[in-house]
């Protein structure tokens, strides 16, 4: 919960959450602060250019995913723009003006690729913790009292927690291994140049919103590239 209801205008909230010509004013919100715990599944066809045909699969599993609050006190300042307007009806929605910032804490991410043509094969794995110190990681939270309020998130992925992490997974190969007319064999390593099963979530994406509980959130491979199949989630913490 936020108020402005200092005494003073040099008081740090005094007009940050209602405009000067209102009174005092409370906005509240009931998304959960805390850290976050999930797993994501996923599924990529690989698919050749012609004929059409399924060739292979790329997936990325990632267990035990901890988004880590790393506010210091679990709470963002407000948003220093126009407040609402005063006082807010049961459905009046109010736009997110703050967000809570974790980090990826934990985790571990297991990549497999699978390719297959006429003369050659790609196999390629991983198994890789995608921890990291870099903030990377908003949640936003809704400004409104009970009723219909956006309750988006903000994920610019998992495997991106800074550059030696974004580098490592930048990396990614698989072995390349082909047979020409003559039954030679050749094999090579092929950077990939990353995994498109990793998620992205963008603030205004209504297919993704918060629980109405405020510590549940779900997806599915429309969230990250447009061959992915499968599930993610996150469970916020109740403590």
């Amino acid at each position: 919960m936020y108020g402005n209801g200092g005494i003073s205008d040099g008081q740090p909230n005094y007009t940050v959450l209602t405009p000067v010509s209102q009174q005092p004013g409370l906005v509240a919100t009931d998304i959960g602060c805390r850290n976050w715990t999930g797993s994501l599944n996923m599924t990529r066809t690989l698919m050749s250019m012609a004929p059409l045909v399924t060739t292979g699969s790329e997936t990325l599993s990632i267990a035990n995913i901890k988004l880590e609050n790393v506010m210091a006190t679990a709470a963002p300042t407000p948003d220093p723009g126009p407040g609402p307007s005063y006082p807010l009806a049961p459905v009046d929605e109010v736009p997110a003006g703050f967000g809570f910032v974790y980090k990826a804490a934990g985790g571990t991410a297991t990549w497999n690729y699978n390719d297959l043509t006429t003369d050659c094969t790609w196999t390629g794995s991983k198994t890789f913790s995608i921890a990291g110190n870099s903030i990377e990681h908003i949640v936003f939270s809704n400004w409104a009292p009970p009723g219909s309020a956006s309750r988006g998130l903000l994920l610019p992925g998992l495997l991106n927690d800074g550059p030696a992490k974004l580098q490592e997974v930048l990396l990614l190969s698989a072995e390349k291994r082909c047979t020409d007319s003559q039954g030679k064999v050749t094999t090579t390593t092929e950077v990939l140049g990353g995994s498109s099963n990793d998620i992205v979530v963008q603030h205004l994406d209504t297919a993704v919103r918060i629980g109405s509980g405020g510590l549940t959130v779900s997806g599915t491979g429309a969230q990250t590239s447009s061959e992915s199949t499968g599930t993610w989630s996150f469970t916020g913490a109740t403590n």
